[in-house]
């Protein structure tokens, strides 16, 4: 099946751009240390909110990309949506019982809509994917619903959960049916990456908190791990990823999540660090944890869609799992000198880039 690229459309990108905002939000909601420890609560909650902001773009991204027209009644929708995560990004707070209402409705709607514009293109042209799409957005719209009814809070999460889970996953289940049905990878892989570099604006927008406690060598440093991981997702994305492959997608959607999620979490540990607010043995943990996260998360999406002169196999894997232990052990030592930590996390990540450009992504493999 030939599919045709199509550019990335204005308002997808200010659509990206609302959701990046309502994703810093979050992150800067939830990040919020008690006596140096972000407790295994807020965590938790930071992943269950990402997981609906990032499942409810995935379904528009991947609506836009099989479906979209540039018709007026899409360009309606989008606009509303658009509104709703605005909303929805409003109503974040450290209680997550108090955002019950707001948040879970404003979710509901959200999957609703896009549940909508699904069944409207379906009914103008018929495509074997609209059926399954429809049925999981209107099942885990209505449990997002049906959460706000049950008084008690755990049980009305309970619920929310569910139907967050239903629509985020279930779509593995036709993975059969979407590999028969090529997606547009061009243009979805570009989504994804633009979503990527606004996600790492996030981080960069980090940095720049920690300027307003001390500027020095440190926070140099902070900017230059930001920069490698970014050089490091460009080096994957523009020599690595065979973009013209006939595929489904469902590793790019699904591998970002976690990439994503490390990006936002290594770049919120450090600046609580720098500003003295996390303590080191937490740093350490959580940092570590963020690093292999987009380490091996940037590999498996190399490793499924590689050119065939990338090298990316058991021994490659092997040496990203050992080189991260060496850091962590390394990181441990240094985790109550700031400075001397963020050196040794800056020259990891500048040998891992020169790891990549020599013997992953190098023509001669």
């Amino acid at each position: 099946m030939q599919q045709t690229e199509k550019p990335v459309s204005m308002p997808e990108l200010f659509y990206d751009l609302i959701f990046a905002y309502a994703i810093g939000r979050m992150t800067q909601t939830l990040a919020m240390p008690t006596h140096g420890v972000i407790s295994w609560l807020n965590l938790g909650e930071f992943l269950m909110m990402f997981l609906v902001f990032w499942t409810v773009w995935t379904y528009q991204t991947v609506f836009a990309n099989r479906f979209f027209t540039g018709q007026f009644w899409s360009q309606l929708f989008m606009a509303a949506d658009m509104f709703l995560v605005i909303y929805l990004s409003t109503a974040l707070n450290v209680d997550f019982a108090a955002t019950k209402v707001a948040f879970q409705l404003s979710t509901a709607l959200l999957l609703l809509s896009v549940a909508i514009q699904y069944a409207i293109a379906a009914k103008a042209t018929p495509n074997p994917l609209s059926r399954p799409l429809i049925t999981i957005l209107s099942l885990s719209g209505g449990f997002a619903l049906i959460s706000l009814l049950p008084s008690n809070y755990a049980v009305s999460f309970g619920i929310f959960f569910t139907g967050i889970i239903i629509a985020a996953f279930s779509p593995l289940l036709f993975a059969n049916r979407f590999a028969a049905l090529p997606t547009d990878f061009p243009h979805l892989t570009e989504r994804y990456s633009l979503l990527t570099l606004l996600i790492f604006g996030e981080a960069v927008i980090a940095i720049a908190e920690t300027l307003h406690h001390e500027f020095g060598i440190a926070q140099f440093f902070f900017f230059a791990i930001i920069v490698l991981l970014f050089v490091m997702y460009i080096l994957v994305y523009e020599r690595g990823i065979d973009r013209h492959r006939q595929t489904a997608g469902l590793v790019t959607i699904h591998i970002h999540y976690p990439l994503l999620i490390s990006i936002l979490a290594l770049a919120t540990f450090i600046r609580l660090y720098l500003s003295h607010e996390l303590n080191p043995q937490w740093y350490w943990l959580g940092s570590v944890l963020a690093l292999a996260g987009f380490l091996f998360s940037l590999a498996i999406y190399l490793h499924a869609y590689r050119r065939p002169q990338v090298d990316i196999g058991f021994k490659r894997f092997f040496y990203f799992g050992f080189t991260i232990l060496l850091f962590a052990v390394y990181s441990f030592v240094t985790m109550g000198i700031p400075l001397l930590n963020l050196l040794g996390l800056t020259a990891y990540l500048i040998a891992n880039n020169l790891y990549y450009w020599q013997f992953i992504l190098s023509e001669r493999n």
